[in-house]
């Protein structure tokens, strides 16, 4: 009876009642404080949001590490009520049944950021990362992404990183883009929120390392999955100095998965070793009433590095932007143990096409090493105006629009798209610029492997919708034999007359 009066006269005091109102700010002390029954209720009572698996993670068990839901409605154009935890469950019989953490991995969002959402945790490990950071894997190094963005400012990927799975140290933005902005203009928008990133370390047919990324983008009115490979380190640098608040995944490329009603990558790698990705394809009018489920599930897909070379192919490609005074262009049937490679260039500074055939051939072929010659390496230059000196150059030309007129009548000089085209076949190589220049030349590689393709730039410069095609069908389908001429080195004695 005492306990209630006390009680009562807590609450209906006059001193109680004229007491300044604090108003909780969302995600501090006082908030977790006070939220009503919060602390009685499950940290996925309001439902369970996307995640990803890792095998042999929390106690050598297979782990499902989810978004656990306590705060509705979420949504990147409203206020963030930070109710959403990174959570995990585990198996010891293969997913027959599931035992759920005691508590969350990580309970909060970084402190002082103003979120529009954090959710769909993805665990994984990276050769990259541990370069980066300088981590010992044989120790235990383990990161785990989550996805999000910042009010006012752009989506973002946050990057935790853990020795035991169960202790996570936050290690800054992994990708940070402006909002409502493009990579390019074929790549989409990033839109203002991320959801459901995945990350993959993918080799190609060399053994070569790339850095891959999938992700979904929330814009406005529309979301969809994309794709993005890079390097870490702002700018593209490899060095640990950069600043993670920048996004230390640098992107090099950027696509849409697809782009339509498919939604939300999730990733898996099958029995034989294949990366395998599937999406949700959402419910055209948002309703899940009279069914037991929203969406269907998509066809799988098998993700790869697509095969970039050959000794014959065509290659489109655009420069958009390129720094004044540099080379920008290609390198082909190249070779990573020989070292031979046949680079194209436009020359800024020089204002010429180049064919450089320096390193085109090592001369081991038995062609030349029968015969004692080595092939011709210097290299082909020209211009447009080794044709005409009245012409355009490739990239300036005489921009006659209402405003470039400068004084005295003269015309400012603008900068024009470079339009390249290859056609490279085994040992001629042909380029078209800009279609009113063209260059040719045969080059003599001798490596079975001088069979790359990549890009090359002195500056900075953006490369945009670069297609290829490789091996094209042959001009004689069907067997042919070509009959051969042996070749003799010339000799003769020469007798000593007395």
């Amino acid at each position: 009876m005492a306990f209630l009066a006390f009680v009562t006269a807590l609450v209906f005091s006059q001193e109680a009642a004229h007491a300044a109102i604090e108003e909780a700010e969302p995600g501090s002390e006082l908030f977790e404080q006070f939220r009503p029954v919060y602390h009685f209720l499950a940290l996925d009572n309001l439902g369970v949001f996307s995640g990803f698996a890792m095998n042999n993670a929390i106690d050598g068990k297979h782990t499902v590490f989810y978004t656990g839901v306590t705060a509705l409605p979420i949504s990147w154009k409203k206020e963030y009520l930070f109710g959403e935890h990174v959570m995990y469950a585990t198996t010891s019989n293969g997913g027959s049944t599931w035992h759920k953490g005691t508590k969350p991995l990580i309970k909060q969002p970084p402190k002082g950021m103003n979120v529009t959402g954090w959710r769909d945790p993805m665990p994984f490990h990276s050769q990259s990362l541990d370069k980066h950071f300088g981590f010992d894997a044989t120790t235990g190094s383990n990161y785990l992404l989550v996805a999000g963005g910042i009010h006012n400012e752009g989506p973002r990927i946050f990057l935790y990183h853990s020795e035991d799975y169960l202790n996570w140290e936050y290690k800054g933005f992994l990708l940070a883009q402006e909002k409502n902005t493009k990579f390019s203009r074929y790549s989409a928008n990033w839109g203002y929120n991320f959801e459901t990133t995945i990350y993959r370390e993918m080799k190609d047919e060399d053994g070569e390392l790339h850095n891959v990324m999938l992700f979904a983008a929330e814009g406005d009115p529309n979301r969809y999955p994309m794709w993005a490979t890079g390097t870490f380190g702002a700018a593209g640098s490899d060095s640990a100095s950069s600043d993670s608040d920048e996004g230390l995944f640098t992107p090099l490329m950027v696509g849409v998965s697809d782009r339509s009603d498919w939604y939300a990558n999730s990733i898996y790698t099958d029995k034989h070793g294949k990366d395998v990705m599937i999406g949700w394809i959402t419910e055209d009018n948002n309703f899940a009433e009279g069914q037991p489920r929203a969406g269907m599930v998509s066809c799988r897909c098998r993700i790869e590095g697509l095969k970039s070379k050959g000794k014959s192919f065509e290659m489109v490609a655009q420069v958009a932007n390129f720094e004044r005074g540099t080379q920008v262009g290609f390198t082909v049937r190249h070779s990573k143990t020989s070292g031979e490679a046949t680079t194209i260039v436009y020359d800024d500074k020089k204002k010429m096409v180049i064919i450089d055939r320096t390193k085109s051939s090592n001369a081991k072929c038995d062609v030349f090493m029968d015969n004692d010659v080595t092939p011709v390496d210097d290299p082909f230059t020209g211009s447009d105006e080794d044709v005409d000196d009245d012409s355009d150059s490739l990239a300036d030309s005489d921009s006659e629009a209402d405003d470039s007129e400068a004084d005295e009548g003269t015309y400012k000089v603008t900068r024009e798209n470079l339009n390249f085209r290859l056609f490279v076949d085994v040992s001629t190589v042909e380029v078209f610029v800009n279609n009113r220049f063209a260059l040719s030349a045969r080059i003599y590689p001798c490596g079975e492997d001088s069979d790359g393709i990549s890009l090359t730039a002195s500056g900075k410069t953006t490369f945009e919708k670069v297609q290829v095609w490789t091996d094209p069908k042959h001009a004689w389908p069907a067997k042919r034999t070509v009959p051969t001429k042996q070749l003799h080195k010339k000799t003769r004695n020469i007798a000593n007359t007395a």
